[in-house]
């Protein structure tokens, strides 16, 4: 029995010391605009003169470079749902083939616990990174990068059904949750959009 706990800690430290390589996301670099701290998304950049809740919106497919735990075809319909349901909800207009600003961007990164992860850990978790953009007339009015993180505290030892559906979908809801408060809130009194001279290192 002691030799089994010490094994199972071995590979769970084994294990957190690989995902310690995953932690917050530096400034990307954009080809244009220079990303700033967000209040609601880690990174942002909001043009001064858009106005986002007087355009209408066409929102392109993220494709997913990279996921594990859901199939890559599943976090790309996830995100998209969310992202559409979420401006429906807020009140914004989409037109998917005339519209005045378009949506496009990539999942970095969906990864939902492994059944390994599970057993040692006892809980889930999902993980997932997404940067976009929203252009109007080939100029970038907002951009941003953001991560985020499904730990849910307590969580029964045997797995309970669709574990995995439910954790991969509330990620990609609070994702959309997250951009669209950073996008029709007002910016923060004194927030810094200036374009830096010096571009910030590349999210690893």
């Amino acid at each position: 029995m002691q030799s089994s706990r010490l094994l199972r800690g071995l590979l769970l430290g084994y294990l957190l010391a690989l995902l310690s390589g995953c932690g917050a996301a530096r400034p990307p670099m954009l080809a244009g605009p220079q990303l700033q701290p967000g209040r609601y998304v880690q990174y942002v950049y909001r043009s001064p003169e858009f106005q986002p809740a007087t355009v209408s919106y066409r929102v392109e497919r993220l494709p997913v470079e990279f996921s594990r735990g859901v199939s890559s075809q599943q976090a790309e319909d996830l995100v998209q749902e969310a992202l559409l349901v979420a401006m429906q909800n807020n009140g914004l207009r989409l037109a998917p083939t005339d519209a005045a600003a378009n949506m496009t961007g990539r999942v970095e990164r969906f990864v939902v616990s492994s059944p390994l992860w599970r057993f040692l850990s006892g809980r889930g978790a999902a993980h997932l990174q997404v940067r976009g953009e929203i252009r109007q007339q080939q100029e970038v009015v907002f951009a941003f990068a953001d991560q985020v993180a499904i730990n849910p505290p307590v969580n029964p030892r045997q797995q309970p059904p669709l574990e995995q559906e439910l954790l991969a979908r509330q990620a990609a809801d609070r994702l959309a949750m997250n951009v669209l408060n950073e996008l029709l809130l007002p910016p923060r009194l004194g927030a810094d959009q200036s374009v830096s001279e010096a571009p910030p290192p590349q999210m690893q």
